[in-house]
């Protein structure tokens, strides 16, 4: 699961670029935006997964003392969420030579806002998502499937109402925040918690949640394009196609992943939060290279060897980050 999240991932950002640099309602148009929209559930799924997999380690660590918990869990993203904003923020003032970021101030709110790169906002949504996971499992493992499906799509209703009357006024990044993700990490840490229930239970729906995923993906996209093209979506609707999709995604990929092991997906899943750190990086040189050569960003190897680019580089930097101890320890706190 985490292989397929990291590629989509990667792609997401190697397209975003395209889906505004060709003539709305042409074929490269259509094309890009229905690959990019068909795999916005990427970060969803991350969450997803670490949701499951926390919830499962809450659940057999019944005798663990809540301050042992979250010292051992937020050692390990606290520390990557720090050193990496610092590494992306003098990133960013390479490329941007913008002399009023230098401030204390303003690289305390890069860091409360979780906007010191595009992608390290996840890294914020992970500590929300441990803090609040073992002060909510009583409640998750005493409620069935169905339960927890009607509780999930009232408080991320709830969750959206009070972004557009209050929230958003005090805090314009709700993106940032894990209430913007409410219907992954309570179906998430549900699974984990119930795990074993979980699975007997939903196995034998595996078809339908997969013929959903493909259905709701439609649906989805046909929305989402027709937002990006300027046309009439209410709000309602987008973010409610756009959860419905994710977790029909989520999990349809999970009851996938029962299945039959896939090595490739194995070797890339292992490199998974490494990549996610460093590919930025390298999709940033590549732009760099490529326009410092003259070629413009309408030519679709830009975006075809870009991607190769971006996860080979970013994969061989993860092997020598996860080879040497003292690196592993350093750059990804593992």
């Amino acid at each position: 699961m985490r292989g397929m999240a990291i590629l989509a991932v990667v792609i997401i950002h190697v397209t975003a670029g395209a889906t505004i640099t060709y003539s709305p309602g042409s074929i490269s148009y259509l094309s890009y935006n229905i690959v990019n929209s068909f795999l916005q559930f990427a970060v969803p799924l991350f969450l997803f997964i670490s949701s499951v997999v926390l919830g499962w380690k809450v659940s057999q660590e019944e005798k663990t003392p809540l301050s042992l918990f979250y010292r051992k869990r937020m050692r390990g993203v606290v520390f990557p969420y720090l050193l990496w904003s610092f590494l992306y923020f003098a990133l960013k003032l390479v490329l941007y030579r913008d002399n009023s970021m230098l401030s204390w101030s303003f690289l305390g709110n890069e860091l409360l806002n979780g906007t010191a790169f595009y992608h390290l906002y996840f890294l914020l949504i992970m500590i929300q998502l441990y803090l609040f996971l073992p002060l909510l499992k009583s409640l998750l493992q005493k409620i069935n499937f169905s339960q927890v499906l009607i509780l999930t799509v009232v408080l991320q209703s709830g969750f959206y109402y009070l972004n557009k009357i209050w929230i958003y006024q005090l805090y314009p990044h709700p993106a940032n925040l894990l209430g913007s993700y409410l219907s992954v990490f309570f179906i998430g840490s549900w699974l984990g918690l119930n795990y074993q229930r979980a699975k007997t239970a939903l196995w034998s729906y595996k078809r339908y949640f997969w013929a959903l995923h493909l259905v709701l993906a439609a649906l989805f996209i046909t929305i989402n394009i027709r937002l990006r093209m300027g046309a009439p979506v209410g709000l309602a609707l987008y973010y409610g196609s756009y959860h419905l999709f994710v977790l029909a995604s989520c999990v349809s990929i999970w009851l996938c992943s029962l299945q039959k092991q896939r090595i490739f997906w194995q070797y890339i899943g292992e490199h998974s939060f490494a990549i996610y750190l460093i590919h930025p990086f390298f999709l940033a040189v590549w732009q760099y290279l490529w326009q410092a050569a003259g070629y413009t960003t309408s030519n679709h190897f830009f975006y075809l060897i870009g991607f190769l680019f971006t996860i080979s580089l970013s994969y061989v930097a993860s092997l020598i980050l996860t080879k040497w101890r003292l690196l592993r320890r350093i750059f990804l706190a593992r």
